[in-house]
């Protein structure tokens, strides 16, 4: 059995709130075969139960954990890429800052789908699309409530636009240009690129956030699914797709 392979650790979305790894079981399949990866998809603790920061610890002790598998995992645990979708976009990046500021240099990747980065809803997407299908300005309000009401908005655990940037791994972002958080993706890779760090940032045009969940529902699915495949081979293992 081959044990070369590289780990990718995937962090479901659902506002930190809903959601499961049973609803990313298809999208976590096709990374590990079309990547070539060992795919652990992390069942972190949800809010209101489990308020912020607790997603955040569950979601580095996980990846810690992970990148001391490699026996366990019979893969390369120490060639490895976070990534998620929205709230799960959220916690890749916070894992990949705080593994970083430990000093560790494993994490090769980020892929980051629409990704929630600055609670503090100063994105100006936030009211272009604040009544947009799939995510709405209340139901960011209300998420964020649950998950970090009375925190400090601008803690990077909690919006990791906020946190520092130098130094981190390279990443993908991925945006819906109808998300009414749209922009925090947009600002976030600018806010990368402004660090030093690689980053290869795609808007796709006409879908709204949660695309990615639904490939064949819209034009954009399958090109927004070979991208993602694409950026991981490459930056894992060295191929292209």
């Amino acid at each position: 059995m081959q044990t070369d392979v590289p780990v990718i650790v995937w962090f479901h979305g659902g506002g930190w709130v809903l959601g499961n790894v049973v609803n990313y079981d298809p999208i976590c399949t096709q990374l590990a075969a079309e990547v070539g990866a060992v795919v652990v998809s992390v069942d972190y603790r949800l809010a209101p139960e489990s308020p912020s920061p607790t997603g955040v610890h569950d979601a580095v002790d996980a990846t810690t954990w992970i990148a001391a598998q490699s026996d366990v995992l019979r893969a390369d645990a120490h060639r490895l890429a976070v990534c998620g979708d929205s709230a799960g976009g959220h916690l890749a990046a916070v894992v990949a800052q705080v593994v970083h500021a430990r000093g560790a240099d494993w994490i090769r990747h980020q892929a980051l789908i629409y990704p929630a980065t600055d609670l503090t809803m100063q994105s100006p997407s936030i009211d272009e699309h604040a009544n947009a299908p799939i995510l709405t300005k209340a139901s960011i309000l209300a998420f964020r409530e649950l998950y970090a009401g009375g925190q400090d908005l601008t803690d990077p655990l909690v919006s990791p636009l906020f946190g520092e940037l130098s130094g981190l791994p390279p990443a993908l972002i991925q945006t819906a240009d109808l998300d009414p958080i749209r922009d925090d993706g947009v600002r976030y890779a600018a806010a990368l690129r402004s660090a030093g760090v690689q980053v290869r940032h795609t808007n796709y045009l006409r879908v709204p956030h949660g695309f990615a969940s639904f490939p064949g529902a819209s034009a954009a699915g399958p090109q927004q699914r070979w991208e993602l495949v694409s950026e991981l081979r490459r930056h894992l293992t060295g191929a292209l797709a």
